[in-house]
């Protein structure tokens, strides 16, 4: 029993998905607190059915994508933790997730809206993964696929569901959805992009036909670097405009703090492939730490009890933390330097 349930949850792989894709979709629920100026603690209950069905869809893609893997990571030398275990047994996990993704449906806000992107996520997560689609193998699809059920689609679903549960309106909504969409697709491409490079000699061994396999690494970066990057940091900085001052100046000084920590880390200096190949990385502190740090800071300054919310959220994601603490013990070295 030991051994299977380290299986398991080496083949869920939690801690990718968990630190990774949940903190932007918490971020919405903040946005909303500090947006409407709304105490957290009532809504408690819908916040913790919420990640539960987040936590079951998206196990259920890691889970489905290593099971239809097990051939192509045998041909790869690549573990998975999905071959050894018994057909019951993957069936009987794979039913255990659908129940976590879908029963807390039954009280939140099940509307056409919430639903129809809740089937478009586990059907964008299975025509990725299972054969005869297999979107992953399919170049451009498998791009399209992965920037939806893993970037733009559970936001969506945070934004209907929270949006109705705190009878939050925000103002110039339909063109806020669509650069947030934007931003999503291009921060959806980035990721997959970085991931397809990195993983291209695996992909060729195991025979999977990526964008990266038929366009070429060096391109493939250059398209990263020079396109998607620069696009998604202005459209980000408008978001941020149209959304307030406070977000504004949080997104200036997450740039200038990110600046001098790349200078003092050496990253300018050489040529240009060098740098920008770290810079790919950068959007995904602001998502990911800085942004819903923000958020929380600005509704506890609105109502105190979410001080509780800010406390919680640095515990379960500890690695919010790292840039505040990169920058500190940079702001140490200074000082020893200056005064020894």
């Amino acid at each position: 029993m030991h051994n299977f349930v380290k299986t398991i949850l080496s083949a869920l792989r939690a801690f990718l998905w968990w630190n990774h894709l949940a903190p932007p979709v918490l971020a919405v629920f903040y946005f909303f607190l500090w947006h409407e100026s709304i105490a957290f603690g009532p809504f408690l209950l819908p916040l913790g059915l919420f990640l539960l069905s987040f936590a079951g869809s998206a196990a259920f893609g890691y889970w489905v994508n290593d099971w239809m893997d097990i051939t192509a990571d045998r041909l790869a030398g690549k573990p998975n933790a999905v071959a050894n275990m018994r057909p019951w047994q993957r069936i009987g996990v794979t039913l255990i997730l659908q129940a976590l993704g879908w029963l807390p449906w039954l009280y939140l806000p099940a509307t056409y809206q919430t639903l129809g992107l809740l089937v478009a996520l586990y059907t964008a997560l299975v025509v990725y993964a299972v054969p005869p689609y297999r979107f992953k193998d399919r170049a451009i699809l498998g791009i399209v696929c992965d920037l939806c059920y893993g970037h733009l689609i559970p936001v969506f679903i945070a934004l209907a569901a929270f949006s109705q549960l705190l009878g939050a309106k925000v103002a110039h909504a339909g063109p806020l959805l669509w650069i947030i969409a934007i931003i999503l697709s291009l921060k959806g491409m980035r990721n997959i992009l970085e991931h397809q490079i990195k993983d291209r000699k695996n992909d060729a061994l195991a025979g999977i036909y990526t964008f990266v396999q038929q366009t070429g690494a060096l391109r493939s970066a250059a398209i990263l670097s020079y396109i998607l990057l620069p696009l998604e940091a202005v459209l980000l900085s408008v978001l941020c405009l149209m959304l307030g001052s406070a977000l504004c100046w949080s997104l200036l000084l997450f740039y200038a703090i990110y600046a001098w920590l790349l200078s003092r880390w050496g990253y300018f200096k050489g040529s240009p492939k060098r740098w920008l190949f770290r810079l790919w990385y950068v959007p995904n502190d602001f998502y990911e730490a800085w942004l819903p740090i923000t958020l929380l800071i600005l509704a506890a300054i609105q109502q105190p009890v979410n001080g509780i919310l800010l406390l919680a959220h640095l515990v379960i994601f500890p690695g919010t933390l790292q840039v505040p603490l990169w920058l500190l013990k940079e702001l140490r070295d200074v000082w020893h330097q200056r005064t020894n």
